[in-house]
């Protein structure tokens, strides 16, 4: 997703209406970010538990320190983009970790794959928590599925 972002062609609002971000999803960020935070160590652990499986990837986190730092990072990026706001603070970010992996030569596939795995690991663990606490109300699951659309 943050590869769209790269391009100083494009207005945010164009951007944002490829990807299908709306005021409604962003606003779901927000009202979501605390839970999320608490969810996202669990979620970043198994990310690169994920990545070490691949030998093409895991390289580039060859010792503890590596994954810790690259984990604090992704965490940080995660709250930024669950303050919902994508400002030009976002951008400059997102330009950043751009340029750190293309200068190590991670392919676009892998963090793409990752946004993805990502995505798809705290979309599960929300809907676990909604779940386990009396069953799915309305409300919740349509949160839930707002975001599955970002």
């Amino acid at each position: 997703m943050w590869v769209f972002f790269m391009s100083d062609d494009i207005s945010m609002s164009q951007r944002q209406a490829f990807i299908r971000l709306t005021p409604e999803i962003s606003e779901t960020l927000r009202e979501m970010k605390p839970l999320a935070e608490k969810l996202l160590p669990e979620v970043l652990k198994g990310f690169y538990v994920h990545l070490s499986r691949f030998p093409e990837v895991s390289e580039f986190f060859s010792t503890a320190e590596r994954i810790d730092f690259a984990s604090n990072r992704q965490f940080q990026h995660w709250q930024m983009i669950l303050d919902g706001t994508f400002s030009g603070d976002y951008l400059t970010s997102v330009k950043q970790i751009g340029a750190v992996h293309a200068r190590i030569g991670l392919e676009p596939q892998y963090y793409l794959s990752g946004y993805a795995f990502i995505m798809d690991e705290m979309i599960e663990k929300l809907t676990q928590h909604f779940t386990s606490r009396s069953g799915l109300k309305k409300k919740d699951l349509e949160k839930v599925l707002r975001l599955r659309t970002y």
